[in-house]
């Protein structure tokens, strides 16, 4: 069974409620939509820094760190 991702208009109605939820009612939709926007950079440059990392063999082994989350937390 394939897990369907969502799309990027679900994860931004979440990020919406979300932020509404916790106090960002006050924002105007222009505000909202530049601090999602300021997140989504921020998300993709992490993405692209643990690639160059993993690149230039910085880090652990995945199976070191999945036995480990699964010793500590049993997922």
């Amino acid at each position: 069974m394939a897990t369907q991702l969502p799309t990027d208009a679900e994860v931004f109605y979440d990020f919406l409620g979300h932020q509404i939820e916790n106090g960002g009612r006050e924002n105007s939709p222009e505000e909202l939509l530049a601090y999602w926007r300021q997140e989504h950079a921020e998300a993709v440059e992490d993405i692209r820094q643990g690639l160059r990392n993993m690149e230039a063999g910085l880090g652990r082994p995945f199976e070191e760190v999945d036995a480990e989350m699964w010793k500590k937390y049993g997922v």
